[in-house]
């Protein structure tokens, strides 16, 4: 009895300290075993330190407060643990987080399985100045690789993603294409759109091919590299790197991934996630009427 007692508690402290911290939401995403392995191995050993020197105080208490004692005691422990968890993930720069716990076989105070979502790691990004928009408050990008299967497809999912977070969904319009037509109409890679739903993103999506029209379309064209910029006319005010944004490696390329393995693909997955955030943090600049303005001047000039 006492040991169902001792499960039902946990399980209802673990629930409560996962709603109170971050909500409910015990959906498991996968992640790579070796970015799990070392924030877990850390709270266990504080963990078991703390249920080590609790134990023989509740040992002194009758059995009613006991339980009382331990429910709030694994609530506090617990929504510690989740914060504790998260805060070692971001030390060693592991952009997952924590989305609740599930209690594990046997009762024992901390030991849990604990599932996250992959996020955008925390930067302090800059804010790179964007070419004023064509038409007032509407801001188009276009992103092109070479198939639109791998790399640009990744950006225009996350980007789309940044730009509905930001509250820009009605002014600002994201689309890509590759200069190739080998792939027009079909989905993204199988490996690109895994990565994507690992970290939680929407895979959706059809290619298309670069278009001259493109050009005078968008208010701003990047491509993922120095080949895709040729072939859609080589750098100009609107015309640029992808990674020109990037505040990690400015300027440089988005290796394409699609001859290799699926390390290539979550390596794309965050250049794109750093320069996707710090080309949003960009957009209320560039659609500012002051932007206009300046635009106006230089024109008049």
């Amino acid at each position: 009895m006492r040991i169902v007692t001792w499960l039902f508690t946990n399980a209802v402290a673990l629930a409560a300290a996962a709603w109170l911290i971050d909500g409910i939401r015990f959906t498991p995403q996968s992640a790579p075993t070796s970015e799990k392995v070392v924030p877990l191995i850390l709270v266990a050993l504080i963990l078991g330190a703390v249920t080590a020197f609790v134990k023989p105080v509740l040992k002194l208490l009758s059995f009613p407060l006991i339980l009382l004692t331990l429910g709030l005691f694994l609530l506090v422990i617990n929504a510690g643990m989740l914060l504790l968890t998260d805060a070692i993930a971001d030390a060693l720069d592991i952009g997952f987080r924590v989305t609740g716990f599930w209690p594990a076989v046997g009762g024992a105070i901390g030991i849990t399985v604990v599932t996250r979502r992959r996020r955008p790691r925390r930067l302090t990004v800059s804010t790179p100045a964007l070419p004023p928009p064509r038409e007032p408050g509407r801001y188009r990008i276009g992103l092109v690789c070479l198939g639109n299967i791998c790399r640009s497809p990744m950006a225009d999912v996350v980007l789309r993603t940044r730009v509905d977070e930001a509250g820009l969904a009605g002014s600002v319009a994201v689309d890509s294409c590759g200069t190739g037509g080998w792939h027009v109409g079909d989905p993204m890679d199988r490996r690109a759109a895994a990565t994507l739903s690992a970290a939680g993103y929407d895979p959706v999506h059809r290619a298309q091919q670069f278009d001259p029209s493109w050009l005078d379309d968008h208010d701003l064209l990047l491509a993922m590299d120095g080949a895709n910029l040729a072939d859609v006319g080589g750098r100009s005010e609107r015309v640029r790197l992808f990674r020109d944004l990037d505040p990690v490696g400015t300027g440089g390329e988005v290796p394409d991934p699609y001859y290799g393995g699926d390390s290539g693909f979550e390596e794309v997955l965050s250049m794109v996630e750093r320069t996707c955030a710090a080309l949003v943090a960009a957009l209320p600049a560039a659609l500012s009427p002051s932007s206009e303005h300046e635009r106006s001047d230089r024109e008049q000039a």
